[in-house]
């Protein structure tokens, strides 16, 4: 086969096979776009949850808040690690795109755990009156 022969046969090739591969291509970048709405909506509701929760510690006695206040602020920086982790996600090539949604679910994940902590270690605390 000479090497026209070949270009040629490659192009038809890729020529049968692209409309295949752009589906492919928009079906992935629908399901990526559909996912990043679907955690858009979980860390806005954990935002929502985490002022609450904070606003609610301002009530607390001076001792329980001094411990409130410090396991707060390694919320918060979980809760900056998610976002990032999100702007990351959005900028990420199709290749890399499975571990990065790994990696998505983890920090949403320990985010989420540590607010349940927080959550259940102070809601029994007593308040000032």
């Amino acid at each position: 086969m000479t090497l026209i022969s070949k270009i040629a046969l490659i192009t038809s090739i890729i020529f049968v096979l692209a409309p295949f591969l752009s589906a492919r291509d928009e079906t992935q970048r629908e399901e990526e776009a559909g996912y990043i709405k679907q955690i858009e909506k979980k860390l806005d509701t954990l935002d929502n949850e985490i002022n609450e929760l904070k606003d609610k510690g301002i009530e607390l006695k001076d001792d329980t808040k001094a411990e409130f206040n410090k396991e707060m602020a390694e919320l918060r920086k979980k809760q900056k690690e998610a976002k990032e982790q999100l702007h990351e996600l959005r900028h990420t090539a199709t290749k890399q795109w499975g571990k990065a949604k790994s990696a998505m679910d983890g920090a949403a994940r320990e985010l989420k755990n540590a607010f349940d902590n927080l959550f259940s270690r102070f809601k029994g605390r007593k308040i000032e009156n």
